[in-house]
């Protein structure tokens, strides 16, 4: 048995510390994560292996990962698969815990949306929302829930992935924009006065 096997099968809360996102609190080139490597093996194990590892070990691994992603100002290329194993198995009761790293980052929003769920699973978990947000009185959790029935709505539909890009590593990016709240909105009226 190789020590990532060892570990997912004997993972507790003790053993976090090998899987939390250890940042240098540096960017770009000189970003560093000491756990990234073992975390990332970790993950590949779990989701090459979606019958083993706890729901503990997912939720914490998911977690970490949307934490990582913030900084690293991406989202890994196994975030997707995570995210979805982590509603398969752990369902309503790991929800929480999904809309956290869902919502962490624009990557990981972006990464959700690649989710492949199985449609059973995608209703019982949209019924589920729905009901907490007709009872959410705090609006911070209105919005987390509101998201979450939207990328759900989109799953449901087949339709979650359009409009989305995943560049592979190492892909030249050129003529970039970033776009200001305020440029945005104009951007957005621009085009609505042309489908007008």
């Amino acid at each position: 048995m190789t020590d990532i096997e060892q570990f997912v099968r004997d993972y507790d809360e003790s053993q976090c510390h090998r899987i939390e996102f250890a940042w240098n609190g540096k960017h770009a080139a000189e970003f560093n994560d000491s756990n990234q490597d073992f975390r990332s093996k970790v993950v590949a194990f779990v989701c090459e292996n979606s019958g083993q590892g706890s729901l503990e070990l997912l939720r914490d691994l998911f977690t970490e990962e949307s934490k990582w992603s913030v900084q690293a100002w991406c989202a890994p290329f196994t975030f997707a698969n995570l995210g979805a194993l982590l509603l398969t198995r752990g369902g309503a009761d790991y929800l929480p815990d999904f809309l956290d790293g869902f919502g962490a980052s624009f990557d990981t929003f972006g990464a959700c949306h690649q989710m492949d769920l199985d449609p059973i699973v995608t209703v019982a978990l949209m019924r589920h929302i729905k009901r907490q947000l007709s009872e959410a009185i705090d609006e911070e959790a209105k919005t987390k829930l509101d998201s979450g029935v939207q990328l759900f709505e989109k799953l449901q539909a087949g339709n979650a992935g359009e409009g989305w890009a995943v560049l592979k590593p190492g892909t030249r990016v050129t003529n970039v924009r970033v776009l200001g709240r305020t440029a945005l909105a104009w951007r957005r009226i621009k085009t609505a006065l042309k489908l007008w």
